[in-house]
């Protein structure tokens, strides 16, 4: 084997590295920063040696710059196709350079469109002067947006963004259009939301007012009874006259107190009716009976024409008087002096697919009348047809409501025309026909009250002094024997001596209310305990049930009828 001579060595200055690194680690530093060399023409160049040294750190490089460019473009791609917005990219040019799967509906695009102008597409959005926009964004650098809505009505937020560079300069336009119809549509029940409550307050304050004015023209001719009786000596006519005012102006405070809770417990579905098989023109003739005296006051004509057979209808008796009470009382109160009423009811097949058979009566007048629009808003709380200053009329404008309720609580109807303004109103009210025949009727209301024979010992409890002695002057005018007190620890005092028959209580007394003053009377003399009255100015359902639950027999709300509670100490065990 020929020994082989050794190579020499070639005189070269060994390449620069960066500290840290070992010569061929494929840095591309150190490849970079080889020295160079003078050649004859005065430029630097690299030796030959220099380039074949760096040449795997530059390919390296390349290689991995290029990985992280294809990367940066696929991460960029799947953000482009993930993201649920439509986005076009635009160059300078108008030309489309990318675009959002999102955006092929809406600009009506395919990826074959990639280089084609945005003015050669028929978009599916209402933007007319887009190329405009597109112009503007891309002079002033400013963005633009605007709310757009495509042709199937869905409204998008279009903004267009300046395509920014690294050298800040503008290369073309970003459109986005993002989906906003549901944060419009909520706009929109918001602002309808807010009209609403609007109406509502305005409403609101119309009531406050209309109930500031009906209860103060009570109470203007109280007050001045007041003053009369402490000017002067009042004869036995004055005194006459003033117990009249007193008791109409009483009568029609209680009225309008009773109305609002009657609408409370309506609307909120707190009603609950007592219902039986009856015959509807029974409910007609105490109706009658009822509003009779206020029609003859006005001189007013009553035409009823009713069939002569039953009318069998499933319902509560009471509820449905308080029906047609309301329908022709506002017939009588909105028709002038000696004006005319019509009541007509007739038989007749049920409307719609329910089948059956139906009772439909109409009540119609020569009243005030009222537009076409107010034909339904009559029905709602505290509307009225007379909404003028002078509210000749009164009232709250409750009973309609109510009355269309308890129509619809009992499976009917009620609806309103009227030709116009001055020329009168119909109310037509339909319930449902029963196919039986009216066994039992209601019996008419009886034509004179039962004598009362009876006297009772009777103790009043009521902390308002007031209160407490005209109710015992009531009594001991009927002749019934009274032991009043302001105080309910005197009252169990009392009620041990006088050895009552029947106490009536106030529930909102100091110290011990009524309702614990029950159970120590109940408590204290058992079985002998007298008949306990509860008196209270709340008459909610769960009121009635906590008299009970407190031993009470009976739970009147205030003011008492003087006939119903002489009525109740006659029938008192």
């Amino acid at each position: 084997m020929t020994a082989t001579p050794p190579r020499k060595k070639k005189n070269r200055e060994p390449a620069r590295r960066a500290p840290g690194r070992s010569p061929g680690d494929g840095s591309s530093t150190e490849a970079l920063k080889a020295a160079p060399t003078e050649e004859a023409n005065g430029q630097s160049q690299f030796p030959i040696a220099g380039i074949g040294a760096s040449a795997g750190g530059l390919a390296a490089l390349l290689q991995h710059r290029n990985l992280e460019l294809t990367e940066a473009n696929n991460d960029f791609l799947n953000l482009l196709n993930s993201v649920q917005m439509a986005i076009v990219m635009l160059g300078p040019d108008l030309r489309i350079r990318r675009f959002t799967p999102a955006a092929e509906r809406l600009f009506n695009l395919i990826p074959a469109d990639l280089g084609r102008s945005i003015s050669d597409f028929k978009l599916e959005i209402d933007v007319p002067d887009l190329e405009t926009l597109v112009t503007e964004v891309l002079e002033t650098g400013t963005a633009r947006e605007r709310d757009v809505r495509d042709r199937k009505g869905r409204w998008y937020s279009l903004r267009l963004q300046p395509y920014r560079t690294f050298k800040e300069g503008v290369e073309g336009v970003v459109i986005v259009l993002v989906d906003i119809d549901e944060v419009k549509s909520a706009e929109s029940s918001l602002r309808r939301a807010q009209k609403e409550l609007d109406v509502v307050d305005r409403d609101k304050d119309r009531f406050l007012a209309m109930l500031a004015h009906e209860l103060r023209n009570p109470l203007a001719p109280l007050r001045n009874i007041g003053a009369v009786l402490k000017a002067s000596h009042a004869d036995p006519d004055t005194l006459e006259w003033a117990s009249g005012v007193v008791d109409r102006q009483i009568h029609t405070m209680a009225r309008l107190i009773d109305d609002l809770l009657e609408a409370s417990r309506v609307t909120r579905g707190k009603v609950q009716l007592r219902e039986a098989l009856l015959d509807l023109r029974e409910v007609f003739d105490r109706v009658l009976a009822q509003v009779g005296p206020q029609i003859e006051e006005r001189g007013q004509q009553v035409d009823v024409d009713v069939p002569g057979v039953p009318l069998p209808v499933w319902g509560d008796a009471v509820r449905l008087e308080q029906v047609f009470g309301n329908l022709l009382g506002n017939a009588s109160k909105f028709s002038p002096q000696g004006g005319h009423i019509r009541v007509e009811t007739e038989i007749v097949e049920a409307e719609g697919a329910t089948g059956g058979r139906q009772v439909v009566t109409r009540i119609t007048d020569t009243g005030i009348g009222m537009e076409p629009g107010m034909l339904e808003k009559v029905f709602e709380l505290f509307v009225q047809a007379d909404a003028s200053l002078a509210r000749q009329h009164g009232g709250l404008g409750i009973g309609l409501t109510i009355a269309r309720q308890l129509t619809e609580l009992h499976r009917g109807t009620l609806r309103a025309s009227s030709p116009g303004p001055g020329r009168g109103s119909t109310f037509e009210v339909r319930l449902p026909l029963q196919v039986a025949g009216v066994e039992t009727p209601l019996p008419r209301p009886a034509a004179e009250r039962r004598r009362r024979s009876r006297s009772r010992r009777v103790l009043v409890v009521d902390d308002n002094r007031d209160a407490a002695e005209s109710l015992s002057r009531l009594l001991r005018s009927h002749g019934h024997v009274v032991e009043q007190t302001r105080d309910p620890e005197q009252a169990l005092e009392i009620a041990s001596g006088f050895r009552a028959e029947i106490a009536v209580l106030d529930i909102g007394l100091p110290r011990i209310d009524g309702y614990e003053l029950a159970r120590r009377l109940r408590a204290q003399h058992g079985k002998l305990a007298p008949y306990l009255v509860a008196v209270s100015g709340y008459g909610q359902e769960s009121d009635f049930k906590r008299s009970t639950e407190a031993g009470f027999d009976v739970h009147l709300v205030k003011p008492i009828e003087p006939e119903v509670l002489l009525d109740l100490l006659e029938r008192a065990p």
